[in-house]
């Protein structure tokens, strides 16, 4: 082969090689998942500058057993195993100037769902700097857990585990309570009416069995 032809050669293959590209970014036109009635993880991706399409591109995943497809409409970057355009896999998702991510700051992870709404079915907060976990599902449901506090709250009911000092669980429905502490101590509050009800009851004191109140009856 002369240097002329070997010259040519060489340049249409350095030229072949720039033009595959090894890394874009691109448009979900299609998603496949187990809705579909078979166990796909993949989307059709337009890429953005070329207009490609590249139909069922499999979703790479940080870990096996999680999975999380994107959306229609949704940009995502789309890297080519070994630079072979035949060999793509979607890596990651990017947010725009129509979809912003949500309040977050140093040391936190947020997921809000759907994404980029004003008012999301599902927010979870993690902290590493206090550390905590928070989790709101719906506008009336919240859970919040901190070393040694568990809280969970539901419209007017809360359950409360307290492992800070006093050791104790708590449970307040409206007007009626529950406490339990480490020390042995338990006490029921009722501002209505309290039942107890069983096959066999058998109410024992060590020491002082102490019954009061305006009637007492006994049958």
């Amino acid at each position: 082969m002369s240097n002329q032809l070997f010259d040519a050669v060489t340049r249409i293959a350095r030229h072949e090689v720039k033009a595959v590209p090894t890394i874009s970014v691109g448009l979900v036109t299609e998603v496949f998942n187990m809705t579909a009635g078979t166990a796909d993880h993949s989307v059709t991706v337009e890429l953005r500058d070329r207009g490609l399409i590249l139909p069922k591109v499999p979703i790479a995943v940080g870990a096996l057993g999680l999975a999380a497809t994107p959306d229609v409409g949704d940009l995502v970057v789309v890297v080519f195993a070994e630079g072979d355009l035949h060999g793509p896999v979607v890596v990651g998702r990017l947010y725009h100037s129509d979809l912003a991510p949500p309040q977050h700051e140093a040391g936190q992870i947020v997921v809000e769902l759907p994404p980029g709404d004003s008012n999301p079915a599902l927010k979870m907060l993690l902290d590493s700097g206090v550390p905590t976990m928070n989790l709101q599902v719906g506008p009336d449901t919240t859970v919040e857990i901190s070393d040694g506090l568990i809280e969970l709250k539901s419209k007017g009911a809360t359950v409360a585990v307290d492992a800070t000092g006093s050791e104790e669980i708590t449970v307040d429905v409206g007007q009626a309570s529950l406490k339990l502490s480490a020390n042995g101590e338990m006490t029921i509050k009722a501002s209505n009416k309290l039942v107890i009800e069983a096959t066999e009851l058998e109410l024992k004191g060590s020491a002082t069995v102490k019954i009061s109140g305006g009637k007492v009856d006994i049958n």
